[in-house]
């Protein structure tokens, strides 16, 4: 069951990074009219785009209580 939930995972992982610049593409396009094609070029540009200005949030929780 755990290699199951492994590999599906990395399937759901895989789909979104494929699927997530073309959403915003999309979302530009319908929003603006900016008439961006959907070529592998405005997907790659797409994709450094997200990297870059994604919002990712590590925290570290501190367990111990030093009060």
């Amino acid at each position: 069951m755990k290699t199951t939930a492994a590999i599906l995972f990395i399937f759901v992982v895989f789909a979104l990074v494929f699927l997530v610049p073309f959403a915003v593409i999309w979302a530009l396009n319908t929003l603006f009219a900016l008439g961006i094609p959907y070529t592998i070029w405005t997907w790659l540009a797409m994709l450094v785009v997200t990297a870059t200005f994604g919002k990712t949030r590590f925290e570290r929780i501190n367990k111990s209580n030093k009060s």
